[in-house]
C-alpha cells in the first residue's frame, strides 16, 4: 500500500508538472486535464487546486472558480496568491464586500505585495473610485515596474480619460504583444512605424476581438496612404472576411486560417495603426464605411415581411462575449432586459413603459441565448429571437437595415451599427471602457450612437429607465 501511494503521488506530481507545460504552450483543454487528473491521484495537491482555480477563472466559469479557490485558501490560508485569486473572483461575481475584506486582511499580512496592491486597484475601478485605483496601481508598478498586467491597467486608465496617443504604445504592446497569441514570434520593433515603404507590402494583424476589428478598420487606407504601400493585407477573423472585402477597407482581406499563404514586407498589429495615426478621441470620426450584401438585405427584408402601421422596430442585444475580461459588468442580466422590453417602475412610484408599437427583436448570439430558456413561453420576453440565424456579421448587418434602432450593450454589434450609419443606443457600465470616456451621452467615433451610462457600478435599474424614457419620446407615434 505504501508503494501504491508514494507511486500515485509520483504521477500526480507528474501530471502537474505536465499541466504547467500544457499551460505554458496555451493548451488549456490539456492543461485542464492533468490537473483533474493530478488531483484525482492525489486531492490534497494544492498547486494543482489553484491552477484548476485559474483555468475556469480564465474561462468565465466563475463559480467554478470560487470553489477551487476557497479550497485552495482552506488548504493553505497563509499563501498570498489564493487569498487575491479567491478575491479576484468574488470581484468578478459582484461580492465586493467579502473581496475586499480578504484584500484588507491580506494587507495588513504583506502591505507591499503587488498582487494584493494590484488587485486592490483593479478592485477599486470596478467600484468607480478610479483615483483609487490609480494609486493602487502606481504603488503596485513600484514594486514590479515591468509587470504586464499593471501596465495595461495604467495605459487603460490614462486612456479612460481620453489620453490615448500618450497610452498607446503601452497599450499595443502590453495587450498584444505580451497577450495574444495571434501576434507570436512577432516584434513590436521590428512592425511598421510610419515611415515611407514605396511598393511594398503592408500586413495588418486584427489583434483583438471582432469590434475593435471592425471599429478600427476604418483607418486602414490612411495607413497605406501614410506608407506609400501598393498593397495592404488584411488578417481577421473568418467571419469578418467577406463583410471587410465588400467594404473596401483593404485591397487583400484574409481569414485567420489562411495565414501562413501571406507574404508580406512589413506588419502592424491593429492597434499599432492607431498608435501610428496618432488616433485621439478629437481626430477618430469617420463617415461610415461599411457595406451590406444586397441580397441578403432582401432575404432579410422578407423575413420580416412589412411592416405594420406605425411599427417601430428595436433591436437589442444584452451580453457579449463571456471570455471578455470585464464581461460581467457590460453585460446585462436577463432582469434587466425584461424591464427594457415589459417596463418597469421608478423609485417615485411611476411605471415607465416602453411605447405599445414597438417592436421587439432579439439580435442575441452565442451563449447568452440560452437565457431565452428562462421564459416560459419561450419568446424572448416579447422579442422575436433572429439572432438564433445569424450565421455571420453579413447576416447581423443585412438584419439591422431593417431596424430602426439598435439598443446594445457595449459589444461588437455596436461598432457593426456605428460603422454602418445605424442609429444605437450604447448601454454602457459604469466606468464604461476607455473608448467611450467618462461623460457624454454623443461618441467621437460613431454620429448615430447616443450613450447610456450606469449612474452607479452595476445599477442597471436606473440606465433602464433613461433608456424607456428616451423611447417614449423619440419614438413617433402611429399616425391617425
Amino acid at each position: 500500500m505504501r508503494i501504491e501511494r508514494a507511486a500515485a503521488l509520483e504521477v500526480s506530481n507528474f501530471l502537474f508538472a505536465l499541466g504547467n507545460q500544457f499551460v505554458g504552450v496555451q493548451n488549456a483543454a490539456g492543461a485542464f486535464d492533468c490537473f483533474k487528473y493530478s488531483l484525482d491521484l492525489n486531492p490534497f495537491n494544492q498547486p494543482a487546486v489553484h491552477n484548476l482555480g485559474a483555468l475556469y477563472f480564465s474561462k468565465g466559469e466563475l463559480q467554478s472558480a470560487l470553489r477551487m479557490f476557497r479550497e485552495s485558501v482552506r488548504m493553505d490560508p497563509e499563501q498570498v496568491s489564493a487569498n487575491v485569486a479567491l478575491a479576484e473572483t468574488l470581484r468578478k461575481l459582484g461580492e465586493w464586500r467579502e473581496a475586499s475584506d480578504i484584500l484588507e486582511e491580506q494587507a495588513k499580512r504583506a502591505p507591499d505585495h503587488f498582487q494584493v496592491l494590484s488587485a486592490k486597484a483593479v478592485l477599486m475601478y470596478d467600484r468607480g473610485q478610479l483615483a483609487e485605483a490609480q494609486r493602487y496601481n502606481d504603488a503596485a508598478l513600484k514594486k514590479v515596474p515591468s509587470d504586464a498586467h499593471m501596465l495595461l491597467n495604467r495605459a487603460l486608465l490614462g486612456m479612460l480619460y481620453g489620453k490615448w496617443p500618450e497610452y498607446w504604445k503601452d497599450y499595443e504592446y502590453n495587450l498584444s504583444y505580451r497577450q495574444n497569441p495571434r501576434m507570436k514570434n512577432l516584434r513590436m520593433g521590428d512592425a511598421w512605424a510610419g515611415e515611407e515603404c514605396e511598393g511594398k507590402t503592408l500586413l495588418v494583424i486584427a489583434d483583438q476581438g471582432y469590434g475593435d476589428s471592425i471599429q478600427m478598420s476604418r483607418y486602414l487606407l490612411e495607413a497605406k496612404a501614410l506608407g506609400k504601400f501598393a498593397k495592404l493585407t488584411y488578417l481577421v477573423q473568418p467571419e469578418l472576411v467577406s463583410l471587410m472585402k465588400r467594404s473596401g477597407v483593404a485591397d487583400e482581406v484574409v481569414g485567420f486560417a489562411e495565414a501562413q499563404s501571406i507574404s508580406r514586407d512589413s506588419f502592424s498589429s491593429l492597434l499599432g495603426v492607431m498608435r501610428v495615426l496618432q488616433v485621439s478621441p478629437e481626430n477618430c470620426w469617420r463617415p461610415p464605411h461599411l457595406v451590406s450584401d444586397p441580397q441578403l438585405d432582401a432575404v432579410w427584408a422578407a423575413r420580416l415581411g412589412e411592416r405594420k402601421p406605425g411599427e417601430f422596430r428595436v433591436s437589442v442585444t444584452w451580453q457579449g462575449d463571456r471570455a471578455h475580461g470585464n464581461d460581467q459588468s457590460r453585460s446585462m442580466p436577463p432582469s434587466a432586459l425584461v424591464s427594457l422590453l415589459k417596463g418597469l417602475r421608478s423609485d417615485g412610484g411611476e411605471v415607465v413603459l416602453p411605447p405599445k408599437n414597438v417592436e421587439w427583436y432579439s439580435f442575441q448570439v452565442g451563449r447568452a441565448v440560452q437565457a431565452l430558456a428562462a421564459d416560459p413561453a419561450g419568446d424572448c420576453f416579447g422579442a422575436m429571437d433572429l439572432g438564433t440565424d445569424f450565421r455571420h456579421f453579413d447576416d447581423t448587418l443585412s438584419a439591422l437595415r431593417q431596424m430602426d434602432l439598435l439598443i446594445a450593450v457595449d459589444t461588437s454589434i455596436g461598432h457593426l451599427a456605428g460603422c454602418a450609419g445605424i442609429p444605437c443606443w450604447s448601454v454602457l457600465s459604469s466606468p464604461a471602457e476607455w473608448r467611450w470616456g467618462l461623460v457624454g451621452t454623443t461618441s467621437p467615433w460613431y454620429s448615430t450612437a447616443q450613450l447610456f451610462r450606469q449612474s452607479e457600478p452595476r445599477d442597471w435599474t436606473t440606465v433602464m429607465l433613461a433608456v424607456l424614457r428616451r423611447l417614449q419620446e423619440e419614438v413617433p407615434w402611429p399616425q391617425a
